[in-house]
């Protein structure tokens, strides 16, 4: 279970905004281990994917981008089997792709990482926990559940998993109600944590898997520009009460 424990912020806190820096996938694996948050393994991280060692990756793993949004550029890997575009590939074939279509050379590092498990322990496109942050105060949570590339859909609750039923998003499909996660507890407590020591407006994602919970990662500007109106005054009302000296 994370806990709260003294660590040098001033590493972080070096200037305004420092919270943006977040935005970077490595960034976030360091400070969220250093909330003691669960991680997937990093099998390795660089700029230069000639250097990506395809063929020596576990048979479930994820390759994606540092920095990004929407799972661009994101490959699941089981086997052979992209589990985002249903596709097949021979490791190679898509070592090759990625080196054609963005370059030897990355601004930004290229990821490959363990593969999470579902719940039930499987290898699969699990479910995503979005968790709506003011410091430490959950606002709001939205799980998503992917089915390829091409589909989603989500739902919405608060902390206590009683359900928002009216629209969120305009990009996804709402979806029917779904259980709580079985780690619920641990994943709020895990998102509290990390939400205050962030210190402002922050969206938080976990996974629930059959080791536990798993951080995912940070965002600043999550969806921004697909809320509805609706979810843009719900968020509103939650900022100007809990954290109003930042408005």
């Amino acid at each position: 279970m994370p806990r709260d424990r003294s660590w040098p912020m001033e590493r972080w806190c070096c200037c305004d905004l420092w919270q943006r820096c977040l935005n970077r996938k490595l960034n976030s694996r360091e400070f969220a281990a250093a909330h003691d948050l669960q991680l997937p393994h990093l099998y390795w991280s660089g700029h230069r994917l000639a250097r990506l060692p395809i063929d020596n990756l576990p048979e479930h793993v994820v390759i994606k981008p540092s920095w990004g949004f929407g799972g661009h550029g994101t490959y699941l890997l089981s086997g052979t089997m992209d589990l985002v575009s249903g596709r097949e590939w021979k490791r190679a074939d898509l070592h090759k792709k990625l080196i054609q279509e963005l370059g030897p050379v990355q601004r930004f590092p290229y990821m490959a990482e363990e593969m999470l498990t579902t719940e039930e322990g499987a290898y699969a496109q699990g479910v995503e926990y979005n968790f709506y942050m003011f410091a430490g105060h959950i606002g709001a949570i939205m799980p998503i559940q992917r089915h390829r590339s091409s589909f989603a859909h989500y739902s919405m609750y608060n902390s206590d998993w009683s359900p928002i039923s009216s629209p969120w998003l305009t990009s996804l499909e709402l979806g029917s109600a779904q259980p709580a996660p079985t780690s619920l507890i641990e994943m709020c407590e895990a998102a509290q944590c990390l939400g205050a020591a962030v210190g402002t407006f922050v969206r938080v994602d976990l996974y629930s898997t059959s080791n536990g919970v798993v951080f995912g990662e940070f965002s600043s500007t999550p969806r921004s520009n697909n809320l509805t109106q609706f979810a843009h005054e719900f968020l509103g009302r939650i900022w100007e009460e809990k954290i109003p000296e930042l408005s």
